[in-house]
Parts: structure tokens; C-alpha cells; sequence
């Protein structure tokens, strides 16, 4: 009769799971044997580039903590050498970095009181063990497409939703907590914990409902479909991602109903609602926003005005802005002469 171990990386390898965590998860119920699995190298290669690297940025490497090798840490994540400095390639049970992110029941797991699930643990274990390379990959070959970039899709709802005067900016921090940039985000303890969003703060607040809800009544609460952007990546590993606008198209017919209107709910929503109009200014509907378009102050249009924050105007969003791209939307959905369609 064949081994456990040697049945189950059998099973592993003849489905060919790779990247939903099943192959690491059962090679991990098995690794800590006497007997090592034989079968360790026809595993797929956990690729350093789009799997490990990832895994240990958003974990380990953020402000404060991980970021960059340095004095007062004992390694960073800002190079692959700072990395292998903590490991010993093929021992995975010597390494001090699978050390540390295995002792979840110590002081001394990391990261602390957040600990990696399985999968992820099992991810490490494997790198290791298959040499510690440093991997590149053309594609990332994880089980996640990362469609959701961080400045385009995150950042802007909390700027909208969070991140207001006497709420979470810089300026405000209610209970400390601070959602206007990356670092500030993840390096707040239980705030997001990438990979998991149902023990991140940022998730929870927003899902639940009555009196602890978030944004707190009178603003409107989060969509649907916004929380579960935000679940979603964090879900995918909460990446400090930015996007360029190499594929904005400006040359169509600018539409407000796919265009115009999700946009400002995006950057706008949270404060200019018809249930809270902040500066009783309502951008939520059509004839109000696209009265405002049309609206002018010194031969510029009132709505173009705040978002490029030109002089003598109110900039808008008070707390980051909207891209080039998106500016020259609205200007051209203005000269199309602002279409409800």
C-alpha cells in the first residue's frame, strides 16, 4: 500500500490545482512527517516574482514594519537578497522567516496578532524548500487576475466614503485611524489584513448595519457592489497597485449612464448625495449634476473648475483627484452638451 504522503501529492499533482492553495494545503498536512514527500520537485515552481513577493509585501512589508531592510529590522522586503537573508534554501524548518509565520500560537509569529492563513503559510514552506529562487514569471500565475488597482478603484471611495473632514483624513484621524494613502491603511492594526477580509476592520464596519455602521448615519452607506470591490481586494491581497490611464479612451461619445454617472459616485458619492449633500451641493442624479456642469463662473464650467482645482475654485475632492483622464471626460461629456444617455 502506497504512503499518505506519497497518495496525496499524487491526488495534488494529477488535478492540477495550482494557485487555489489546495496542492500547498495537503503537501502541508504531510510536510512536518519524518518522511519528506518524494514528489517535492514535480510541484509546480511557487514563482517569487507574483506569489511570494506579493505574499510578503502586503503581510510584511509595509510602514513601520517589513518595508525596507534597515538597523531596526532584522530584514526587508524591498530586495530579494534582504529576504534570503532569513531563509535557508531547501530547509524550510530552518528558516527563520517559515519559523515566524509558523508559530501561531507564540509571541513570536509573525505577522503579529495577524496570523497567515494555511495556504499562505504552505506557499513560504514550498518556495523554500524548492530552493528559495528568485522566479520570474510572465504571467502571475496566482489564483487571483488583480483586475482591482488600488489608486483607481480603492482609494477614491474611501477619499469619498472615509476619509473626510472630521472623519478618517490626515488631518482628523478619528480613533487614530487614518484611510487617505496605503501605508496609513495597512499599517493600522486589523484595519485590512490582506487575504482576509472578514478579520479586517475596514470590511466589517462597512458591512454592518445600525448604530456601528460605516459611514455613519446621516451619510449614506456604502453600496453593495462598492463593499464588495473592497472585499475583493482585499480578498486578492489588498496590493498597493497603481494604474495608468494608457488605455483611457476619449475619442467616443462620452455617456453619463456608463461613463459620467459611475465616475462621480466613485469620487464623489460619499459627500454629495441626495440623503447627504455636503455644501447642500447634490451630485447623485442627473439634472442636478449635469446643472452644475452647465454652471459657469469666469468663462469656465463650475463642475471643471473644482476638479482641476483652478484658482478661485473649491477644489474637489478635498482629499485626492481625479486623473487627467478622467478630467478630460467630463469636460468632453460638457462639450457633447452633457447627454442623458
Amino acid at each position: 500500500m502506497e504512503s499518505f504522503d506519497r497518495v496525496a501529492m499524487k491526488i495534488s499533482l494529477n488535478n492540477k490545482l495550482r494557485g487555489t492553495g489546495h496542492v500547498y494545503l495537503l503537501l502541508g498536512l504531510f510536510i512536518s512527517c519524518t518522511h519528506p514527500p518524494q514528489l517535492l520537485d514535480e510541484l509546480p515552481s511557487v514563482c517569487y516574482t507574483t506569489e511570494l513577493l506579493p505574499l510578503l509585501q502586503t503581510s510584511c512589508g509595509i510602514s513601520g514594519c517589513h518595508a525596507t531592510s534597515g538597523h531596526e529590522t532584522s530584514f526587508g522586503t524591498d530586495s530579494y537578497s534582504s529576504i534570503l537573508s532569513i531563509v535557508e534554501p531547501g530547509d524550510a524548518r530552518n528558516s527563520k522567516l517559515y519559523r515566524v509565520v509558523s508559530d501561531i500560537t507564540t509571541e513570536e509569529m509573525m505577522p503579529p496578532g495577524k496570523p497567515l492563513t494555511r495556504a499562505q503559510r504552505t506557499t513560504i514552506m514550498v518556495w523554500i524548500e524548492q530552493g528559495a529562487s528568485n522566479v520570474s514569471c510572465d504571467e502571475d500565475t496566482s489564483q487571483f487576475d488583480h483586475s482591482i488597482c488600488f489608486s483607481r478603484d480603492i482609494q477614491p471611495l474611501l477619499f469619498s466614503s472615509c476619509a473626510n473632514t472630521g472623519c478618517h483624513n490626515a488631518a482628523s484621524a478619528r480613533e487614530g485611524i487614518v484611510l487617505t494613502d496605503y501605508n496609513s491603511i495597512l499599517g493600522s492594526e486589523e484595519i485590512v489584513v490582506p487575504y482576509q477580509p472578514n478579520r479586517s476592520e475596514l470590511y466589517t464596519v462597512l458591512s454592518q448595519g445600525g448604530e456601528d455602521r460605516m459611514p455613519p448615519s446621516p451619510l449614506p452607506p456604502m453600496s453593495d457592489s462598492d463593499k464588495e470591490l473592497i472585499r475583493s481586494w482585499i480578498t486578492e491581497g489588498a496590493r498597493n497597485t497603481t494604474c495608468s490611464d494608457a488605455a483611457c479612451d476619449t475619442l467616443n461619445d462620452i455617456s453619463y449612464t456608463t461613463i459620467i454617472s459611475p465616475l462621480i459616485h466613485h469620487y464623489c458619492g460619499g459627500c454629495h448625495s441626495s440623503t447627504s449633500a455636503s455644501g447642500g451641493v447634490v451630485l447623485d442624479n442627473y439634472p442636478s449634476l449635469s446643472g452644475i456642469a452647465l454652471t459657469t463662473e469666469n468663462n469656465q464650467s463650475l463642475l471643471v473648475g473644482v476638479v482641476r482645482k483652478l484658482p478661485g475654485y473649491r477644489a474637489m475632492p478635498p482629499s485626492g483627484e481625479l486623473s487627467e483622464c478622467n478630467i478630460r471626460k467630463i469636460e468632453l461629456w460638457i462639450q457633447q452638451g452633457t447627454q442623458q444617455n
